[in-house]
């Protein structure tokens, strides 16, 4: 009796024992693997958010009175503060007369003055005053309850790009879009001031990743494009800064979408979860491009950026963004509906157009533009088959070479999908509607210039169980992931 209550015990106990073990090697796997692919509990950063700066552009999505493409420039800006700040110039720091605050709530509109100063009117001022002047070029508007950085080796400088507000809340609006961190306007003409969005590079990633892909995808797919578009954002710093230049990249299709802040709660977390983490070429940061739509087949970096390098000027970036087959696309598209979109498109050219286009890319080279009497491909890449070149026939001399990629901005991106066009394209024809003009259609494949990651591939892959890491290193070949901060 007793020997068999003893012999249960036992094996209670070893039972117990077994699975003890089994439920401590599946806990250290998980973190293991949670941390292989940069998620979970984050490791401490390396250095502090370095901030970025961003070209605020005055577009439709502004304003309704914005010009249809953009312009880098204002003639004016209303502001509202979202929280108290305070207006002052870098131009004149220790300038009592520079310095005034701008009550939560209050409204504000900049403008520039003939020269080189620029005139703020607001009823919410703590002075009372209704217009200042300032003869200044510059002019920081920060969030009062904030600790601003400072800059490396400066003690007394602020870094415009650490101000955040208490609470990391949007501290101003402009037009519809609310913005986290500072602003800067420059005085930039007699008629023009730009506005230059300043914030923690993770704050701006925030705003992108919800404009770039949808949040209502996989969290894994947000959490690749969070990381892609960091390594994007951080090599256009890299670039800026050594040049001197006053923004590091602007808020439209030539750069990422941002619209300031979103508070997406899923889209904090993608970033949050790979903090500071980017592709890298043996440990040097590159500008990873990305596209929404591959059409089945990625087009190498080389046809959209020459004898591209990292931005350290070494590695070359045709061995990690090649040209290569998509075989996501396709099922992606469907499952997502978007056929008419990323799938297959046809676009109508004018020949009329297209001359007075190419007229204006080529004025100041000495070359006349005549009426365009054919349009041909020039070139196709033997891999994934995309346009390369677009060979323009014209009646005032030799025909002109275009690269496909500028060809296509030449149309307009948005009506030239892609570069990766059916074998028939151009086809020619009559104009319907009048007789001995002619159009050319132009069928094409995906949405975008087909370098990098495909955003719609990368949400299937998701959905098929792939991690953000390998979704990363599946578009740019050979890459590895490493912390910047």
């Amino acid at each position: 009796m007793e020997r068999d209550r003893a012999l249960k015990i036992a094996r209670a106990s070893l039972l117990l024992l077994l699975l003890l073990y089994f439920a401590t090697s599946l806990v250290v796997t998980l973190l293991q693997q949670e941390k292989d692919r940069g998620s979970g509990r984050l490791p401490p950063s390396p250095g502090p958010d370095p901030g970025i700066r961003v070209l605020i552009l005055n577009r439709p999505q502004l304003l309704d009175r914005a010009p249809p493409k953009g312009s880098r420039s204002f003639d004016s800006i209303y502001i509202q503060a979202l929280v108290a700040c305070e207006l002052s110039s870098p131009d004149a720091p220790d300038n009592p007369d520079l310095r005034a605050t701008l009550k939560a709530g209050g409204r504000l509109l900049v403008k520039p003055e003939l020269n080189s100063g620029l005139i703020l009117s607001s009823g919410d001022f703590d002075r009372g005053a209704k217009e200042l002047y300032w003869t200044v070029s510059r002019v920081w508007l920060t969030p009062l309850a904030s600790e601003p950085a400072r800059e490396p080796g400066s003690k007394d400088r602020p870094d415009p790009t650490g101000f955040e507000a208490a609470g990391a809340v949007p501290a101003f609006s402009i037009g519809r879009n609310r913005y986290r961190g500072s602003l800067e306007i420059r005085w930039t003409g007699s008629k023009e001031i730009s506005a230059i969005n300043c914030l923690p590079a993770e704050a701006y990633l925030e705003g992108v990743v919800g404009k770039e892909m949808s949040p209502g995808w996989p969290l894994e797919a947000l959490k690749a494009q969070a990381m892609i578009s960091r390594g994007y954002a951080w090599a256009r710093r890299c670039r800026a800064r050594p040049a001197e230049q006053w923004f590091d990249l602007q808020d439209g299709g030539d750069d990422q979408e941002y619209l300031g802040a979103t508070g997406i709660d899923i889209c904090r977390r993608a970033v949050h979860e790979t903090r500071g983490l980017v592709p890298l070429i043996h440990g040097h940061p590159f500008l990873p491009l990305f596209h929404a739509s591959s059409g089945g087949r990625i087009g190498g970096v080389d046809a959209v950026w020459a004898n591209a390098r990292d931005v350290n000027g070494r590695e070359p970036l045709s061995a990690v963004m090649p040209p290569q087959d998509d075989p996501w696309y396709a099922e992606a598209v469907s499952s997502l509906g978007l056929e008419d979109t990323h799938g297959i498109s046809t676009a109508t050219i004018d020949p009329r157009e297209l001359q007075r286009e190419l007229g204006k890319a080529i004025s100041g080279t000495g070359r006349a533009i005549g009426y365009v009497k054919d349009i041909k491909v020039g070139k196709r890449d033997p891999v994934s088959q995309r346009v390369l070149t677009v060979m323009v026939h014209h009646s005032q001399g030799d025909p002109v070479e275009v690269p496909a990629f500028a060809f296509r901005r030449l149309v307009g991106e948005n009506v030239l999908r892609s570069t990766l066009w059916t074998p028939e394209s151009p086809r020619k024809y009559e104009s319907p509607t009048k007789r001995g003009h002619f159009l050319y259609d132009i069928t094409c494949y995906g949405w975008g210039h087909g370098a990098g990651m495909s955003q719609v591939s990368a949400w299937l892959m998701a959905r098929q169980g792939f991690t953000a890491d390998r979704i990363v290193q599946r578009f740019y070949l050979g890459t590895q992931l490493g912390r910047l901060w």
